[in-house]
């Protein structure tokens, strides 16, 4: 619990960003487009099995055992070890890891978001354009939760 109390955005987060949430692919690893539902390496954008970390110039494999040789090319969308990124140009951003509670609540924030986007595509509640969100009161209930 202390993992989500820690998380300051918890709930908002996932009302604010349903799209991002509930993206197709949120959840599958981009090397293999299998779901992630352990321990993972991520970025801000994406989620990896650590098994799957592995560069694409080289094809150095087992990068998920040193995260800090792993690097994300933002622009490339590739993973590359170190080495090679040290010769690319471009932003990157280095792989953190991801404990199982924390993919936990991030596979849970996934569905909620997509729930959420459901029921508003089928009319069950409304979209939020107002200054409070539709789920307020759900707001409320989840924050007193923790």
């Amino acid at each position: 619990m202390d993992a989500v109390k820690d998380n300051k955005q918890s709930f908002e987060a996932t009302q604010g960003a349903s799209g991002e949430y509930a993206e197709v692919q949120a959840d599958l690893c981009p090397t293999c487009k299998k779901p992630v539902e352990d321990e993972c390496a991520g970025t801000s954008e994406r989620r990896w099995h650590l098994a799957c970390l592995k560069c694409a110039n080289c094809e150095k494999g087992e990068l998920g055992r040193n995260l800090s040789d792993a690097v994300y090319m933002i622009q490339d969308k590739r993973v590359l070890c170190g080495t090679c990124a040290a010769h690319s140009e471009g932003d990157h951003e280095q792989f953190k890891s991801i404990t199982r509670l924390k993919q936990f609540i991030f596979l849970l924030r996934v569905a909620l978001a997509r729930l959420l986007g459901m029921l508003r595509a089928g009319g069950t509640i409304p979209h939020t354009s107002g200054k409070y969100p539709a789920s307020k009161h759900a707001i409320s209930f989840a924050n007193e939760m923790y």
